[in-house]
């Protein structure tokens, strides 16, 4: 009771923090700049269709200098039904119920000649039982950064910043650049970034060349990797090409293509590298190759979209890699603990084969409501998870989305192996 009230009232000081600062910043804030729809992120996206920017037609609020605060809050509760237990059940002992609250507070800076700057500070909880309440909360800047341009023929972004490197809608294998990992039941969530420098240099509406100077985890010059991509939009098809190089490191290689065919989006992605392939024998994790020595590893996705404008939009996607696991033994707490020390494991990417479907259906069953169908599954041991829900949205961008969360498989399996059964989940959310 006494952590459900310190949620609460964490809750309340983000609410008030945060309209306060409304309040006080409207004298100086100009017209709105940041979309959390993504506007401010579009230009990581595959568009040739947006032609490069010319001074003559910079707008008029590039010309003057000008602050934008806005922001997303959000409030949480959450009911989690263990394996065994009755969902009505609530004084069953394995089962659990929390409250919890987050926020991403957004600065947007513009100046003059395209000079613009952005940062991203995170306040939250962490949603664990074990840590005490007083030790949970979380102030991170997810996002920092600086743009500016040369003669706006080649852009650059320098900073801690989250990019969109490439186009999959979960499993991104090309994605040689970010840490964080999208999160399947919450799809929509500001990422954290990584430190670095990127360079754009466009080519008219046919072509993009991209550069990114990574200095995560860099002590020295030497732990730099660079990270390049070239893109080209021929007559039905657009391609990219990317590479990561860094030092005593194995290259990484990657192929996206996409196409629009008989009312479908078909999208696909590849990643070619030196690795190892593991396996299980008993608790040990080892690879097939006895001398470990390194060959040639390949992760793959495809997507295919379909959607009725303002409707229906249907996401089908299958990723693949030639390093997973087959089986696993999931209800072992000490192996996993060890894949993750090892750095093996990532949710939904440790075995070989999975596959995703999203459906949403907008304005249902009434205006300002989508309803949602999101399915996840691990190939190999048959276990997933589903998420039932519906959103609906205020003409104030005050969201309600309460969804119902299904684990399926065998008890001895990636998404069963943490004992949990059902989950309902109910989240407000809050723009400004």
């Amino acid at each position: 009771m006494q952590s459900l009230k310190k949620s609460l009232i964490l809750s309340f000081l983000i609410t008030f923090l945060s309209l306060s600062s409304v309040l006080l910043s409207e004298d100086i804030i100009s017209e709105p700049f940041f979309d959390f729809k993504g506007s401010l992120f579009e230009n990581e996206t595959i568009d040739m269709t947006i032609e490069t920017i010319q001074p003559s037609t910079t707008s008029l609020i590039e010309k003057r200098n000008s602050v934008n605060f806005t922001g997303i809050i959000n409030m949480y509760g959450l009911y989690e039904v263990n394996r065994n237990s009755n969902l009505f059940e609530s004084t069953v002992s394995n089962n659990r119920l929390q409250f919890y609250s987050d926020a991403d507070f957004f600065l947007d800076f513009r100046f003059q000649k395209g000079v613009k700057g952005f940062m991203d500070i995170y306040l939250g909880q962490i949603n664990d039982p074990n840590v005490p309440s007083a030790q949970s909360l979380i102030i991170n800047i997810k996002e920092y950064f600086v743009d500016f341009n040369l003669d706006y023929t080649s852009y650059f972004r320098v900073g801690k910043q989250y990019l969109k490197w490439g186009q999959g809608h979960f499993w991104n294998p090309i994605d040689f650049v970010n840490v964080d990992k999208k999160d399947f039941l919450n799809l929509n969530q500001a990422l954290e970034g990584v430190y670095g420098l990127k360079v754009h240099i466009p080519n008219g509406t046919r072509s993009n060349l991209y550069f990114f100077l990574n200095s995560q985890q860099s002590d020295e010059p030497s732990d730099l990797s660079l990270v390049s991509k070239y893109e080209i939009a021929l007559k039905n098809i657009e391609l990219g090409i990317s590479t990561l190089i860094k030092r005593n490191q194995s290259s990484r290689f990657g192929l996206e293509a996409s196409t629009y065919l008989f009312g479908f989006d078909i999208l696909s992605e590849l990643s070619i590298f030196n690795g190892k392939e593991p396996f299980m024998n008993g608790s040990d994790v080892q690879y097939k190759s006895e001398s470990r020595q390194y060959q040639w590893m390949g992760q793959l996705s495809k997507s295919i979209n379909w959607e009725r404008p303002n409707r229906v939009r249907v996401t089908y996607e299958h990723y693949y890699q030639t390093n997973g696991f087959e089986t696993l033994n999931w209800t072992d707490t000490s192996l996993i603990d060890s894949l993750v020390e090892e750095n093996i494991y990532i949710p939904n990417q440790l075995s070989k084969h999975y596959h995703s479907a999203f459906i949403t259906i907008s304005e249902f069953p009434y205006h300002s409501s989508n309803t949602f169908v999101n399915i996840l599954q691990n190939f190999n041991d048959g276990s997933g998870l589903m998420n039932l829900g519906w959103t609906y949205t205020l003409i104030n961008e005050l969201t309600f989305n309460n969804s119902l969360i299904f684990y399926f498989g065998d008890s001895n399996s990636e998404y069963k192996g943490t004992g949990k059964s059902i989950d309902l989940r109910s989240q407000i959310s809050l723009k400004f």
